[in-house]
């Protein structure tokens, strides 16, 4: 059984953003892709023609995409096309992200995918941090709620949780204004 080449295309015509395809173009004209090893949709929504690739495409087999985005809309879909992918040890080869070349591309991601979600949140972390510096932690309480909470708990006719969903502090901002007191 001999290793086939095949080629992915999603055509410019009813696309909201143009894709510059000509260097996919240049590697199938290289490689020599047949004819029957090419598939092209025009339209990113329904990929027919993709569906069709993925079920043709035999064990081992090397695909040649313009980009990662023309497989999928969202990341739900792409990691699911990579499964696929990656059950038939297909080798990709992506124009424009040559990272996600080759034979471990979904394992590149998912790398990709958590190194991103931890600089998110070193991000998150370092502004947190700087609103805390600059006491600009929290909902912004207004003093009159706060003295309304204040006489609603010292007037002991009402419980914690029935005072916080009247004026809309939280217990902990409560009590760190009774302990002021």
């Amino acid at each position: 059984m001999s290793i086939l080449l095949w080629g992915y295309v999603l055509e410019n015509s009813n696309c909201e953003e143009m894709r510059d395809n000509q260097p996919l173009f240049k590697i199938i004209q290289q490689l020599e892709i047949a004819d029957d090893n090419l598939y092209f949709d025009m339209d990113g929504k329904e990929q027919t023609e993709l569906n069709k690739l993925l079920k043709d495409i035999q064990i081992e087999d090397r695909l040649v995409i313009r980009s990662v985005e023309d497989l999928a809309d969202n990341m739900e879909e792409l990691i699911k096309i990579f499964k696929v992918l990656s059950d038939k040890k297909i080798s990709l080869c992506s124009c424009e992200e040559p990272f996600l070349s080759g034979e471990d591309f979904a394992d590149n991601l998912n790398s990709y995918i958590k190194l991103h979600k931890c600089f998110i949140e070193k991000k998150k972390q370092k502004a947190y941090q700087k609103a805390v510096a600059e006491g600009r932690v929290g909902r912004p309480v207004k003093e009159s709620d706060i003295k309304k909470a204040i006489d609603l708990y010292k007037s002991n006719n009402f419980t914690v949780e029935q005072i916080t969903a009247v004026t809309g502090i939280s217990k902990t901002t409560l009590y760190r204004y009774i302990n002021k007191e």
